[in-house]
C-alpha cells in the first residue's frame, strides 16, 4: 500500500508517496488510491531509475556496543529522514564493514579518519535515539540493504562533488547513495 505524505521543511512544502512498510505514524494518515482515469489531476508515485527493491543480503550479529553506535550515527545522519532513509545510512556502515576496502568493525569504519563526522562531536558520546532508529538499524541487521551496495553517502546539495569519483547507486531523502 502506498501513502501520500505532505510535509514542511524550512519553508518549502514537499509531497511524495511512501510504502506503507516504512511507515511508523501518528495523526491523519490516507491511503494512496490509484487516480481514476478520467482525473488528470492526480499522478501515481514517479518511477525512479535508480533500483528500489532490497538486496538481501546475509543477517548480521552484532555486540550491544556496536548496536548501540550504529543507532548513534543513524540518528546523528538520518535523524530526520525517512525510515528508508535511516535503514540506508545503517546499510553504508554494514557494507563498509562488509568490504575489505574499509576497516571490518563498526567502530573502526565510524572513527576512519575523515569518514563519519558527528563521531568527533562532543554530543556524539551521550546522543539518544527512540524506536524509529532502532527499527531501521534492526532491519539493516537482518540483511536487506536498500542502499543498493552503497559505501558512500553525502547530501544531495554535495553530491556533484561524488559524481565524479563514485558510482550513483540510490537516492532517498536528503541523501544520495555511491559505491565504487
Amino acid at each position: 500500500n502506498w501513502y501520500k505524505v505532505t510535509f514542511t521543511k524550512r519553508g518549502t512544502s514537499y509531497t511524495g508517496y511512501v510504502s506503507g512498510d516504512f511507515l511508523n505514524v501518528s495523526g491523519s494518515v490516507s491511503k494512496y488510491q490509484e487516480p481514476a482515469k478520467e482525473d488528470p489531476g492526480v499522478e501515481p508515485p514517479a518511477e525512479d531509475p535508480l533500483p528500489t527493491e532490497p538486496i538481501q543480503g546475509d543477517p548480521v550479529t552484532v555486540t550491544e556496543e556496536e548496536y548501540d553506535l550504529l543507532c548513534r550515527i543513524v540518528k546523528a545522519e538520518a535523524g530526520d529522514q525517512s525510515a528508508k532513509g535511516k535503514i540506508m545510512v545503517a546499510n553504508v556502515v554494514l557494507n563498509r564493514v562488509a568490504s575489505s576496502r574499509f576497516p571490518n568493525t563498526i567502530y573502526d569504519v565510524l572513527y576512519q579518519s575523515g569518514q563519519f563526522s558527528p563521531v568527533n562531536k562532543d554530543y556524539f558520546a551521550t546522543l539518544t535515539y527512540g524506536d524509529s532508529i532502532k527499527e531501521a538499524v534492526d532491519v539493516a541487521l537482518t540483511g536487506l540493504d536498500y542502499s543498493n551496495g552503497a559505501l558512500f553517502f553525502c547530501m544531495k546539495s554535495s553530491a556533484a562533488s561524488f559524481e565524479s569519483r563514485y558510482t550513483k547507486c540510490a537516492e532517498e531523502g536528503d541523501h544520495v547513495f555511491f559505491k565504487y
